[in-house]
């Protein structure tokens, strides 16, 4: 599904999917509506976030294992995953695919 950063706010006050990707031209706006996923979900006792920088040499395996790690303080993580560019390559693509289903309740949000 895509959304307009103008409906985000009503998608976000309603629901908060697993996985969201944001992408924009403009830097600004992009930021706002991580922002936005970020704060929706701590509202949704997504209390830990952790962020992994996609660059050169990214070892894929890193997002599996850390999408599949246990939060020692709560149950519900956010996984913000920050690509330098908006190609993530065959490894990148299949390591995307792999831990886009968590079993456990986790929302993603990929900033490209």
């Amino acid at each position: 599904m895509q959304l307009r950063q103008s409906d985000l706010a009503g998608h976000l006050a309603r629901t908060l999917l697993p996985v969201y990707l944001v992408t924009g031209d403009e830097p600004l706006q992009v930021l706002e509506a991580a922002d936005a996923v970020r704060q929706a979900a701590r509202e949704r006792g997504h209390d830990t976030r952790e962020v992994l920088e996609v660059g050169k040499g990214f070892d894929w395996d890193q997002l599996a294992a850390e999408a599949g790690s246990l939060s020692l303080f709560g149950d519900r993580r956010l996984l913000e995953l920050r690509l330098a560019s908006a190609r993530p390559g065959t490894d990148g693509s299949e390591g995307d695919r792999r831990t886009t289903a968590p079993a456990r309740p986790r929302t993603s949000c990929c900033s490209c």
